[in-house]
């Protein structure tokens, strides 16, 4: 199932924490903005150990902080 999470032609959908169902849009959305910022979503999955997501931003200095207000 991990080579289907990030493809948006491959619904991948669990059911939440209350049995609500899933989109299968979250990993997908979450990835584009990554990428739209710079960043990176990767993901690294043992079976019967769990899974861990790593979601990563550039960091941005504080001059460019005071720009953008």
């Amino acid at each position: 199932r991990l080579n289907q999470l990030f493809r948006p032609e491959h619904k991948v959908s669990t059911h939440g924490t209350e049995r609500e169902p899933g989109t299968g849009l979250g990993l997908i959305l979450c990835t584009e903005f990554a990428a739209k910022n710079g960043g990176t979503l990767k993901v690294k999955s043992l079976p019967g150990e769990g899974t861990t997501f790593f979601f990563r931003l550039p960091r941005i200095d504080q001059a460019e902080t005071s720009a953008l207000m």
